[in-house]
């Protein structure tokens, strides 16, 4: 004798139907959640990016203007002369 599986009632389909449906919302929930933290998640990167960007360009110009300052007072002084002196040698 073969046992026939016999058809769930109407009201166990329906609350099956409605757990399942609630975990599929549930799901989508926390898959909207992961989506937050992973878009707060960039924006830390994105500003510690600008930070480190903004630092090293902070640093560039303090250096550039160093030198600008270094190349304006050899030229200003008798070390001009030793400089195209020089420059002349090398070419």
């Amino acid at each position: 004798m073969t046992k026939q599986p016999r058809a769930p009632d109407l009201e166990t389909v329906k609350r099956l139907f409605a757990d399942l449906h609630r975990t599929h919302l549930e799901i989508d929930q926390l898959n909207l959640e992961l989506l937050e933290i992973n878009a707060m998640l960039e924006e830390v990167n994105r500003h510690k990016r600008l930070s480190r960007v903004n630092k090293l360009l902070n640093n560039f110009q303090l250096k550039s203007g160093y030198f600008k300052i270094l190349i304006t007072h050899i030229i200003n002084t008798n070390f001009s002369l030793y400089l195209i002196g020089w420059a002349r040698c090398i070419t």
